[in-house]
């Protein structure tokens, strides 16, 4: 078992990701301290956790009532004589376009997800120094990668975050305290049960996997990242989105059914295959390649202009004006011989 023995400190643990991680470091052999608003959920996932045969206990904490926090740290090291790890998971959302959005969505949110990571790291990080080991793994997302539509407080606590994680490494990893950050992307958590099936299709397609992530494998990274098998790991921001971030963002869609370009047969992979997507192509499919392949997006973190790909009849050649035709040697569209090649 890869963590024995060491006491973690997990707050948001009631649901998700967070009992997820309990139940996971539960099974790896650690005393599991399970924090979370919900008094009465957290204590229901403590007793599911009870026959573990490890040490679980379960604490109501408000991660934005400093009080609270200390309160807590205080009774596990009273208890156990020691913090080993914690999981920075609670974390909420409020969402609402800038224009939208209220001091009250913004302050909540910042709150939780950003003063309450500060709190809870604080008030461990003097133990673990003295201690000259200790893990802390703060929840971060790939909104705090490349922001979301709508997100505007979501997206800056994950960025901040991030910045915590780098800080704090720099600053706690010279007395032995290592402090890294996890980015998942779609969990199949309880807040996306109401998600309406068209909506969690498009989650599904916005990634290369296809699917959404089960809380036990983000779980999984934060077990990993607490171990010693990543006792050389410092002050990263691991992404696990299902390769959301891939650049083109989405899989090719299949080629338009017919090409209008002259001298290229309809439907020739020759003609539609490999377009740009650049809708700069004479013979249009540039634009309309790019729109199908791209398709609904309900979250879209990294979409660039797509980078010209060589036609698969000359791999060897870009797309250039003929000296002797003065046309596109992509599609055969006519061109001022002086102009840079369309294509």
């Amino acid at each position: 078992m890869k963590l024995q023995g060491r006491v973690a400190i997990i707050t948001g643990a009631a649901a998700g990701i967070g009992f997820a991680t309990a139940q996971r470091f539960a099974a790896e052999g650690a005393i599991v301290v399970l924090c979370d608003l919900n008094e009465e959920r957290v204590r229901e996932a403590a007793s599911q956790l009870a026959g573990t045969g490890t040490g679980v206990s379960a604490y109501r904490v408000d991660v934005t009532r400093r009080e609270e926090v200390d309160a807590m740290v205080a009774a596990v090291l009273a208890a156990h004589g020691r913090i080993d790890i914690l999981i920075n998971n609670a974390g909420i959302t409020k969402d609402a376009r800038l224009a939208k959005m209220t001091e009250a969505q913004f302050d909540a949110v910042i709150d939780v997800n950003l003063k309450g990571v500060f709190n809870c790291a604080q008030a461990v990080a003097t133990i673990m120094t003295e201690q000259g080991k200790g893990v802390i793994l703060n929840a971060s997302s790939v909104v705090g990668l490349y922001g979301n539509f709508g997100q505007t407080n979501y997206a800056a606590s994950k960025f901040g975050v991030i910045g915590f994680t780098k800080t704090w490494a720099r600053e706690l990893g010279p007395k032995g305290v290592r402090v890294n950050a996890v980015c998942p992307g779609f969990v199949n958590t309880e807040i996306l049960q109401t998600v309406p099936d068209k909506v969690l299709d498009g989650m599904k397609s916005s990634c290369w996997l296809r699917r959404l992530a089960e809380p036990a494998e983000i779980a999984s990274i934060y077990a990993f990242l607490a171990s010693d098998d990543a006792s050389y790991v410092n002050g990263v921001a691991i992404e696990a989105s299902g390769g959301m971030s891939l650049w083109p963002f989405l899989a090719r869609a299949p080629a338009p059914a017919a090409c209008t370009a002259p001298g290229r047969p309809p439907g020739s992979a020759a003609a539609v295959r490999y377009h740009s997507g650049s809708a700069a192509w004479p013979c249009g499919h540039g634009a309309a390649r790019r729109a199908a392949r791209r398709g609904p997006m309900p979250f879209a973190p990294f979409l660039p202009q797509d980078p010209p790909l060589r036609p698969p009849w000359r791999p060897d050649a870009v797309p250039r004006i003929s000296e002797s035709t003065d046309r596109c040697s992509c599609c055969s569209k006519k061109a001022a011989r002086s102009a840079p090649a369309p294509c």
